[in-house]
């Protein structure tokens, strides 16, 4: 099947990076401690140079005026998201950051690293214009309430919370915006220095990951009830469920985007988010790796059951 090929391609990639970033601390090239680096790296320059340079050579205003009911989806889906990351995590008895980091993983999904690639290889244009208008929510919702599940400092006051919120992340995605709704596409120099920054993320962010694996216990992983659950409902159920519902408002080829962007894995940076933000940093990566590894043959199974609907 054309499809399963070409998830196969990506889950491809994200695991031969991942091994670069495992064998280079086995084999003593690197050190944790120069990953740790990276990490902020990864989260405070090269993200917000690529969400910088992905939303404002979208193709201005136009995408968001010519697809609002892309927009009511997007915004209807991540919101229900944000409730089945709780649900499969209360149903799996999760507990205090263990579960924040597990609804926050549910909220992250690798749109950028093997959600793109894989819609524009099965959808082509009209798949990307769903893209680029889920992305544009994503990272206002997702890389803001989506993050800040894991921080554990509930009783923030209003002053404390609206400066959480200004950070290199939120900031560019504020400019990003202005310069969509004027129609401004940058150029030159300069923003050639900001894309490849940000072309950056994908290799840094995937070979932490790697590295991290080398430090997180998997015994007992087997038994962890939520990476079974997460699996079944968020990977499989939820995306098969918008397609059902979706197809009959909107043409399926927009009903399939969607449904592929609920069944992606959780991003390989996830793990640098949950070490910044004070989540269960061993289970973040667990939850992406395991993710990953899963999608493999969930992301086949959704594209299956909704060639047969």
């Amino acid at each position: 099947m054309n499809e399963a090929l070409i998830v196969l391609e990506q889950v491809f990639i994200l695991i031969l990076l991942m091994f670069i970033g495992f064998a280079s601390i086995k084999l003593k090239i690197m050190e944790l401690d120069w990953y740790v680096g990276v990490g902020k790296f990864t989260i405070y320059v090269a993200l917000p140079a690529l969400i910088f340079k992905v939303i404002t050579t979208l193709g201005g205003r136009s995408v968001l005026l010519e697809g609002k009911m892309a927009v009511v989806i997007s915004v209807v889906v991540i919101f229900i998201n944000f409730a089945i990351g709780k649900f499969v995590g209360k149903i799996s008895k999760l507990e205090g950051p263990t579960l924040d980091t597990h609804q926050s993983a549910t909220a992250m999904g690798n749109l950028g690293y093997i959600g793109i690639p894989m819609i524009a290889a099965l959808y082509s244009n009209m798949g990307l214009v769903v893209v680029a208008i889920y992305m544009i929510f994503d990272l206002m919702f997702n890389w803001t309430m989506g993050i800040n599940f894991m921080d554990q400092n509930k009783n923030q006051t209003r002053e404390e919370l609206m400066r959480s919120l200004i950070t290199p992340l939120n900031v560019t995605l504020v400019i990003s915006l202005v310069f969509l709704m004027l129609n401004i596409t940058p150029s030159g120099t300069v923003f050639e220095v900001i894309s490849g920054l940000g072309a950056t993320t994908k290799y840094l962010s995937i070979a932490y990951l790697g590295a991290m694996l080398t430090v997180v216990d998997f015994s007992g992983s087997h038994k962890q009830l939520s990476l079974y659950t997460h699996a079944a409902i968020k990977l499989i159920a939820f995306p098969v469920l918008i397609y059902v519902v979706a197809v009959q408002f909107v043409d399926p080829v927009i009903a399939k985007t969607f449904a592929i962007i609920m069944a992606l894995p959780t991003m390989p940076s996830f793990p640098i988010f949950a070490t910044l933000k004070g989540g269960d940093h061993h289970y973040a990566v667990k939850i992406t790796f395991v993710g990953t590894l899963t999608s493999l043959v969930t992301i086949p199974v959704v594209t299956w059951i909704m060639a047969y609907i």
